[in-house]
């Protein structure tokens, strides 16, 4: 019998007083968030048994398992197992970073703050990407947002629209700015425009004009549609209107072939370092885009920031939007899958065969890996929506210009004839080129066009140096060697 227990074996007042407390400490420890709940239990342990040579089973009267119990019970109710709840629990790298500094956290080891934010109501950023539905809270909105928003489009050609039509559905005021009076008072008009997609109506909150002061001086975001090989000379005469504070979003993928610069080079040197810019990119076709028909692409900025906000201002039931950090990534898929489109217009137009075009796309794809990461890109972005994605609906998708231009030149017209019968720019052509020529000046190593025979393939035939059958015959007769994409150009 012990000294809390009488003759007949009940508890005495004093035992459950001491059980009662130890129950009330437990439960305080809990509810203060300490890490460590210290369970005060009783338990007999035995003495070490020399005979055996090992400890003997302990064991725990009824009242510990009460304990465990009541403990257990108590952590489902005070534990928050929201998304952000679990995102905090044990976060990425880049999402511990994010949430330290959305939330002033700048000691490593405090994001327990993060975890206090997520309880009270406030969204902790930077750890919960887009899901296939376009899919936060706030995405998934059918009506205008409820902060005032002008959007402004730079460039009234098919991507343009395009994009003018997302956020336009979402009730934002949306202006495109564009060359002619003539474009602009048929948008304005007709809510068509005169040229391209012509048989589709436009949302009637889109409005048209040449006024470059009026659509960008109060613009809440820009984004900029202009192909890159005009995008120079373009922001040079837009950039005074330009408030400096303004966000600018840019959907054109290519190389420049006078700098060899990507987008990111041209708006730094246009706009301005300080200016927060983003990148979108993905399997997105224009006219797919105007009818409604499901898209995903992915929205890539160093300012994860805007990349979010970007990303719930367009994002729909009909529109995805993922978002990333990997500029470079973004990049590189949006201007090499341009370049495979062409070979794999080529191969369709020869009549090489599914099996050919399949192995020259693949091949295609780990050329642009094995760039991608010379240049600091991440493998997965590589992979993802802006990469091999984009290059698939590129490559075998017929309303694809690149797939179009390369088609014509496997059926035996030239480059230059093509190019003159054409309404719409196909971005690879020049691209192809610049792509050479950067690969050659920013990658080291012997023998490149081994390590890229597309790309160089590809730009050796649109230069007339080599013909269409005789250059893909040569990308299907590869030495044998270890299929390996990762290694470094």
């Amino acid at each position: 019998m012990t000294m809390h227990q009488q003759s007949g074996g009940r508890p005495t007042e004093a035992g459950s007083e001491a059980r009662e407390e130890r129950r009330q400490r437990s439960r305080r420890d809990v509810f203060d968030g300490v890490e460590t709940t210290e369970l005060l239990i009783e338990e007999r342990s035995q003495p070490l048994s020399h005979k055996a040579g090992r400890r003997r089973p302990m064991t725990y009267p009824a009242s510990s398992l009460r304990h465990l119990a009541m403990i257990a019970i108590l952590l489902l109710f005070t534990i928050d197992t929201s998304v952000e709840a679990f995102t905090f629990v044990k976060p990425s790298r880049s999402s511990a970073v994010h949430i330290r500094g959305h939330h002033g956290i700048t000691k490593r080891g405090d994001s327990i703050r993060g975890l206090e934010c997520a309880r009270s109501g406030r969204r902790i950023p930077g750890g919960t990407r887009r899901r296939a539905s376009g899919a936060l809270a706030m995405s998934s909105r059918s009506g205008p947002p409820p902060f005032p928003v002008r959007i402004t489009v730079m460039g009234g050609g098919n991507f343009g629209l395009a994009l003018a039509s997302v956020v336009a559905k979402r009730g934002v005021p949306t202006t495109l700015l564009v060359r002619s009076d003539d474009v602009a008072r048929s948008i304005n008009e007709k809510h068509r425009h005169p040229t391209y997609m012509s048989d589709i109506a436009l949302p009637r909150t889109v409005r048209a004009t040449t006024n470059k002061a009026s659509a960008l001086g109060d613009a809440t975001y820009i984004i900029h549609a202009v192909p890159v090989q005009y995008t120079r000379q373009f922001l040079r005469s837009v950039a005074e209107y330009i408030p400096p504070n303004v966000p600018v979003l840019s959907a054109s993928k290519g190389i420049e072939t006078s700098s060899l610069g990507f987008m990111a080079d041209i708006l730094r040197d246009c706009l301005g370092e300080d200016r927060s810019y983003a990148f979108l990119s993905g399997p997105s076709f224009a006219r797919e885009i105007c009818e409604g028909v499901a898209t995903a692409v992915v929205i890539a900025s160093e300012d994860i920031m805007l990349a979010d906000d970007l990303a719930e201002l367009m994002a729909g039931e009909d529109f995805a939007v993922f978002t990333s950090r990997d500029v470079i990534g973004i990049e590189v898929g949006g201007a090499v899958k341009n370049v495979i489109a062409i070979a794999a217009g080529m191969c369709e137009g020869l009549g090489l065969g599914t099996n050919a075009l399949s192995g020259l796309v693949t091949r295609g794809c780990g050329e642009m890996r094995r760039l991608g990461i010379y240049l600091g890109a991440r493998p997965s972005t590589i992979s993802g929506l802006s990469g091999v994605g984009d290059t698939f609906g590129t490559c075998f998708g017929p309303l694809s210009r690149n797939r179009q231009f390369g088609y014509r030149l496997g059926r035996g017209e030239t480059a230059e004839e093509i190019r003159a019968s054409m309404t719409e720019v196909a971005e690879g052509v020049d691209t192809s080129i610049a792509l050479v020529k950067m690969i050659k000046e920013r990658c080291k190593g012997y023998r490149l066009d081994l390590k890229y025979p597309i790309l160089f393939g590809v730009a050796e035939i649109i230069e007339g140096n080599m013909k269409p059958l005789e250059g893909l015959k040569g990308l299907m007769n590869f030495p044998t060697r270890m299929e390996n994409y990762d290694e470094r150009a």
